[in-house]
């Protein structure tokens, strides 16, 4: 039972970080250079339209990832 628990949670982060990575490779193969063709209002336009899109996707992705041990700490105080 364990083990088939790990497999699926494996699965699950397999597939995630897989749509993770072409989700990056999208955005860095595919929007960054086509915007480049646009002008800088329509770029503007373009990529708060996709930001608005796919932030809730992030938002989720990084409230799933904290963990108890993180809440309250700072960033200058991670390698004090």
């Amino acid at each position: 039972m364990l083990w088939a628990i790990r497999q699926l949670l494996l699965t699950v982060h397999i597939l995630l970080a897989v749509i993770w990575v072409g989700g990056i490779l999208f955005v860095g193969w595919g929007l960054f250079p086509a915007a480049r063709k646009l002008s800088y209002s329509v770029q503007q336009k373009l990529f708060v339209a996709v930001m608005e899109w796919t932030h809730w996707l992030f938002t989720l992705a990084g409230y799933f990832n904290r963990h108890p041990a993180w809440n309250g700490v700072r960033s200058n105080q991670l390698f004090a």
